[in-house]
């Protein structure tokens, strides 16, 4: 017979936090098949392989043609966003209007290599792809560049007045025509043969490419300088990437269209940031479609199903303007198939000084050394041992950045640029793969998944919180005047936000959209201080350095996340239908601890079997226990509402945008509480015993249950209390049935709202 002592109720409300979304928009990528040729780096029984690329083969040289376009504004100079700009000496500036080559901007040489023997690359883009693929990816370029009146625009495509607008492809059609009628392609550093442009025949989406000629360019990249939403379709910041270029370009005397485009509005400035849109949109050719978003690179407006409730952070190659660190990530390596013929000769897909460390539970305790991840391409990736049914797994990826010491593209975005931005802390950088992890299949789904963007989260050395939204600030850095600011309300370790996540707050409403939420610009800390340097790109208090740890009592903890897969219509999310959901945290013994060597590389230490909370915390979420806690003496375990978002409607119970903590003792687990510690439940969270289960108690300890909150043991749990103390405060609930409670000591108690003391 089940009892329950129920004694009132309180619901409690709170305030959540908020989001902004990117500048960017991207078409969905067109599929088309060519025949399959037998790969070097897969599996030829497999159709589908992520080495190969998803359009673009990763492994080889390209020459990419850029076509630079300029508009002359003279119908009415007024619509120019650079409408009565100084020009720069660095800029991209107008030339004569109907002209190739007139003007073209200095930093060309700065942007991209011109050929393949300029080692070490310098061009930015070509240094980015060169470093991150270990010269397995060398991409060099040539350019064009077109000036093209309004007037002309009106005059070759019968736009209609009053406003005359036009969109990308009719803005590129005219360039090519201005291009042809000029007698043809005349690059600016001379590469005007088809032979300059024609490595390989490419194909999608992950199939074996041929790496010879077919007359065709492989890759054209269309940037432009000035167009808006009206006149080009694209604004500062937005792009493109997918199919064939259709127009027919002039070179030599012959006609060629390209196999794959991308469309960018870079704006006037030189392209000397790592992060920028074009490496962005080339990535997509190497990854995916917009369902490979993530790093710092996903959007609103790309429409796909996405991991998390709100937009991550993060680094790599998919990153752009919202990305951290400059450098391309561990994962995206293994995705690509990236190693180090020096320091990974033996092409061991996840190494650490040439040792196997993809690991998981079932391994034991292993250590590894992490040279510099840049350089010698070590990771340490952790397999998470629970999840919820058919949810999908979940990976801890660890990575030695040597900021500032390895000589790569390996620091905070803007930090080159703006001394407001940190350069970014040496040490160990961490986040969470959820998924993605199938590289080879006959199944084009299982390599190229859909509804899975943003499926990367990094873990911050600095903690995971609730957080409130407070006043826009002004702010000197980079190029914002204003920003999206946020105070520190508690620790939240098991589900609270990260500074490099879009952060929601609690509306009015019932239901979150996409304008409740922004990325942290400024950051109030606890201790009152600011952060004003944009910690959305990422600080130096993100890297773990010597004599940190991540374990079951700090934060961040390396627990399993909570996911919830949604979409967007307009401006209004919805869950994603069968979606792989984990909606539980799973506790376990695993230790992860970082020792700084000799010359900056890591010891990484992982154990499974450290199950001691030696910090007072503070547990929010669906919590489950499957193993072992043991509360060390005269530390605080509370169990708290969070106010972190996690699920798009409010909870009828918890006012929040997420539910009650409730903290579950599976059967065989076991809860230690060590002398004169405390297990606080507050804000109606609940702590349930499940058969099989056990609570032991000693002296001193406490477990509080206030007002609200609820004590469920189930039949066959065991509670055995040495000399502490159960308290059921007033409101507070104990439902029991046959549980076997022992009060072992003559000061054990069991106290129920103060009025009953059973010894």
């Amino acid at each position: 017979m089940k009892r329950k002592l129920f004694i009132s109720t309180l619901l409690l409300l709170s305030s959540l936090n908020s989001f902004s979304q990117c500048e960017y928009i991207e078409d969905s990528t067109a599929l088309r098949t060519i025949g399959n040729i037998s790969a070097t780096l897969c599996n030829s029984n497999f159709t589908y392989c992520s080495k190969n690329g998803f359009s673009l083969f990763p492994h080889t040289n390209y020459r990419v043609l850029n076509i630079m376009i300029n508009i002359i504004y003279d119908v009415n100079p007024s619509w120019d966003p650079y409408y009565q700009a100084t020009p720069g000496a660095n800029d991209w500036n107008p030339g004569t209007p109907n002209t190739i080559n007139s003007n073209p901007p200095a930093y060309l040489s700065s942007f991209m290599d011109q050929d393949f023997n300029t080692l070490p690359p310098q061009g930015i883009m070509t240094r980015k792809y060169y470093e991150s693929s270990f010269g397995a990816l060398h991409i060099v370029g040539d350019f064009i560049v077109v000036d093209v009146p309004h007037s002309y625009i009106i005059n070759n495509s019968g736009i209609q007045p009053p406003l005359y607008l036009f969109s990308s492809y009719t803005l590129l059609q005219n360039a090519i025509n201005i291009i042809n009628a000029s007698g043809g392609l005349s690059a600016i550093f001379g590469h005007n043969s088809i032979n300059d442009y024609d490595y390989c025949a490419l194909g999608f989406p992950g199939i074996s490419k041929n790496l010879t000629s077919n007359n065709m360019i492989d890759f054209v990249q269309i940037l432009f300088r000035n167009s808006t939403s009206n006149y080009g379709g694209l604004k500062l910041g937005q792009g493109y990437t997918g199919g064939g270029l259709s127009s027919h370009i002039l070179i030599g005397s012959n006609f060629y269209t390209g196999e794959v485009i991308s469309v960018q509005a870079v704006g006037k400035s030189p392209l000397t940031n790592p992060n920028g849109i074009i490496i962005h949109e080339l990535a997509h050719n190497l990854f995916g479609g917009n369902n490979f978003h993530t790093s710092g690179g996903h959007h609103y407006g790309s429409q796909p199903s996405t991991t998390f409730l709100g937009i991550q952070g993060g680094y790599g190659l998919m990153g752009s303007a919202g990305a951290g660190l400059t450098s391309v990530n561990g994962y995206e390596r293994y995705r690509m198939g990236w190693y180090s013929s020096t320091y990974n000769p033996n092409q061991i897909p996840i190494q650490a000084n040439g040792t196997a460390s993809d690991i998981d539970q079932s391994m034991g305790a292993q250590t590894f050394v992490l040279r510099d991840f840049m350089t010698t391409g070590d990771v340490v990736r952790i397999k998470l041992p629970y999840k919820d049914v058919n949810a999908l797994d979940q990976y801890i990826w660890l990575e030695n950045h040597k900021i500032g010491s390895n000589g790569m593209l390996d620091y905070l975005q803007f930090s080159d640029s703006d001394p407001c931005r940190p350069q970014g802390t040496p040490g160990i950088y961490a986040y969470m793969q959820i998924g993605k992890n199938i590289l080879e299949s006959n199944n084009q789904l299982d390599v190229y998944p859909s509804g899975e963007a943003d499926n990367l989260k990094v873990i911050s050395a600095e903690g995971n919180f609730d957080h409130e939204q407070i006043a826009n600030q002004s702010i000197s850095c980079v190029a914002w005047p204003t920003s999206e600011s946020y105070h520190l309300l508690e620790s939240n370790t098991l589900t609270g936000d990260n500074d490099q996540m879009h952060i929601f707050y609690n509306t009015l409403t019932n239901t979150i959209n996409n304008s409740n939420g922004h990325a942290p610009f400024i950051q109030q800390r606890l201790n009152n201080s600011f952060d004003s340097n944009i910690p959305y790109l990422g600080d130096n208090k993100d890297a773990f350095t010597n004599g940190t740890v991540m374990e079951i009592g700090s934060n961040p903890s390396p627990v399993n996340l909570p996911t919830f897969y949604y979409a967007l219509s307009g401006s209004t999310f919805y869950p994603q239908t069968n979606a792989p959901n984990n909606r539980h945290t799973y506790l376990t013994g695993l230790k992860i601890s970082f020792t700084q060597l000799t010359g900056g590389d890591f010891q990484v230490d992982v154990v499974w079997n450290e199950y001691d909370v030696k910090n007072d915390v503070r547990w929010c979420g669906d919590i489950i226990l499957k193993e072992q806690v043991n509360l060390k003496a005269n530390k605080i375990i509370t169990l708290d509402q969070s106010r972190t978002a996690n699920q798009i409607n409010r909870d009828a119970v918890s006012g929040e945008f997420t539910p009650i903590t409730t903290f579950t003792c599976e059967g065989g687990s076991y809860f230690h509480i060590e002398s004169n510690s405390q297990l606080i439940l507050e804000n109606n969270s609940v702590l349930h015993l499940e058969t099989g289960s056990q609570l032991s108690m000693e002296s001193g300890s406490i477990v509080r249950v206030k007002t609200g909150c609820k004590l469920i043991l189930d039949s066959k749990s065991t509670v055995i209390n040495n000399g502490g103390r159960i308290i059921i405060e007033d409101g507070g609930t104990l439902e029991y049935q046959e549980a076997d409670i022992t009060l072992a000591t003559a000061n054990s108690t069991l106290e129920i709202a103060g009025l009953l003391d059973l010894k």
